[in-house]
């Protein structure tokens, strides 16, 4: 899978690197934090492992250039699958951001009205799945499951951001936390995440 492998990488080259250049090991310890908290955008530690840069230079200074060809090729492999389609969905109100949602091949990270929601996909993301992120097709994101899209009104056909929508929380008999509901600006009640 494209984040476990890029996940390797990292910490590899992190364990390389850090006792030599204290700064460098911070900032893979940043893509790894990063990383684990969502898609990571490979492009924001690409140049780290482009010739000629902080690692390359690191390893040749202190010995470890062969190693240094290695995780480069096993950057350079994982980055190509790990390609992140981010959809960015905007209020019909404030045209402030409503929903973001990140696609890669293992799983989806989508924050908005409700908070943050993760779905792994180990077989990975349908075609249709895939081309309603791209295009931030909210209709369609809805229709596949609407805990993508909390922030999208069906009845509207139109999507708010936190700012307005109206949400509540309900609790099942024994008290525990059941689903969360909202209200559009317009009045129409659905349920948000369950």
């Amino acid at each position: 899978m494209s984040r476990a492998a890029l996940i390797a990488v990292l910490t590899d080259a992190r364990t390389l690197a850090a006792p030599h250049d204290a700064d460098v090991g911070r900032e893979l310890d940043g893509h790894l934090r990063e990383l684990v908290m969502g898609p990571l955008h490979p492009s924001a530690c690409a140049i780290l492992f482009a010739p000629t840069g902080p690692l390359q230079e690191l390893a040749l200074d202190t010995g470890w250039g062969d190693g240094f060809l290695d995780l480069a090729d096993r950057f350079d492999a994982a980055a190509a699958t790990a390609a992140v389609t981010r959809a960015r969905i905007t209020c019909a109100n404030c045209s402030m951001t409503a929903c973001v949602i990140d696609l890669d091949a293992d799983g989806l990270r989508r924050e908005g009205v409700v908070g943050t929601l993760g779905l792994p996909m180990p077989a990975g993301p349908s075609a249709r799945l895939r081309a309603a992120v791209a295009s931030a097709d909210a209709r369609t994101l809805h229709e596949i499951n609407l805990e993508l899209v909390p922030c999208f009104c069906p009845v509207c056909a139109a999507s708010y951001c936190a700012a307005h929508w109206r949400t509540w929380e309900e609790f099942d008999d024994d008290g525990f936390h059941d689903a969360v509901y909202g209200a559009c600006p317009h009045g129409h009640e659905r349920l948000l995440q369950d």
